[in-house]
């Protein structure tokens, strides 16, 4: 009997698929050898050139297209084989070389790779992003089962979150299941994962990225709301590390707006969950909207804060 030793490939092969199998060999001193018929149709053996696999009981076969359903046949041979010259079926006693025939059967789903990047931005360390999901649709005719779901890179920094894709979930024809995460950085820079989840006929390959930022603005926009003509109002911006950094900058934008007070001061190291604040006067004179901001340059990334008010 045939068996598949390995159902998938390596993540990296984008559009070629192997597959090894295996097969019970025949208790039987006549065998020197086997031969392995493949088709993309259902096939007999002694149909189409063989390739002759020797007198292992294992071959791996490289090369299959994806989404494609490929049907083998493994038939033992006596004697010498010369491909790809078909041998005839041995007789009693068996005339050299010759085949002796065996009906070992089995079909083969050649995976897909569905290559799918999530980026999740930039995001204050130890802050969790909104909820990123994939879905897993079975687009074929027979039932679809997950098998392994692997990773590799900063996984601390990437969580499932209400995954419905889970091992051993099995997808009816037609359904779907969904990958879900979540993102939270857990130190600054760029961080990445490659997720890859395995199902009985296709592999989902998750590219996820990130930036985690050493520091939080809060809040992350100053709302003024509406202003009457006249009116100065203030409002205070704190900036938070969340990591040991140094401020390198702080650029305003935006004239309707000035900094009364700061304690935040470029080139001071800071330690971790350590703050400082600025004061921020609205100060437009004129209707309309106005608009403004505070970005901060640091050694563990770079954030803004906006400004926002309506005068009347």
């Amino acid at each position: 009997m045939i068996r598949f030793l390995v159902l998938f490939f390596a993540s990296v092969v984008a559009n070629a698929a192997t597959v090894t199998l295996a097969w019970d060999e025949p208790v039987d001193t006549r065998v020197s050898g086997y031969h392995l018929y493949r088709s993309t149709s259902p096939i007999v053996a002694g149909v189409g050139p063989p390739i002759n696999v020797g007198d292992g009981s294992t071959f791996v076969v490289n090369g299959l297209a994806t989404g494609k359903t490929y049907h083998f046949v493994v038939t033992s041979y006596s004697g010498t084989s010369t491909l790809p010259a078909l041998l005839p079926r041995c007789a009693e006693p068996p005339v050299q070389p010759c085949e002796l025939w065996s009906n070992e059967v089995s079909t083969f789903l050649a995976p897909v790779v569905n290559t799918v990047p999530l980026d999740f931005g930039t995001l204050s360390l130890f802050y969790t992003s909104r909820t990123r999901v994939v879905t897993v649709t079975n687009s074929t005719i027979e039932p679809l089962q997950i098998g392994t779901i692997t990773y590799t890179g900063n996984g601390a920094d990437f969580g499932p979150r209400g995954s419905t894709c889970t091992v051993g979930t099995i997808v009816a024809p037609g359904a779907s299941c969904t990958l879900a995460y979540v993102f939270r950085p857990t130190r600054p820079g760029a961080r990445a994962i490659v997720l890859t989840a395995r199902t009985s006929s296709d592999s989902y390959v998750l590219n996820m990225t990130g930036t985690g930022r050493g520091f939080v603005l809060l809040p992350e926009t100053l709302d003024y709301g509406t202003v009457q003509r006249g009116q100065y109002p203030e409002l205070v911006l704190t900036f938070k590390a969340l990591w040991p950094l140094t401020i390198s900058n702080i650029v305003k934008g935006g004239s309707a707006f000035i900094i009364t007070n700061s304690t935040c001061v470029a080139g001071v190291a800071m330690v971790k969950d350590q703050t400082c604040t600025a004061t921020v006067k609205m100060v437009g004179m004129t209707a309309g909207f106005k608009g403004g901001s505070l970005r901060f340059e640091t050694d563990v990334g770079v954030g803004t804060a906006g400004f926002r008010a309506t005068v009347q």
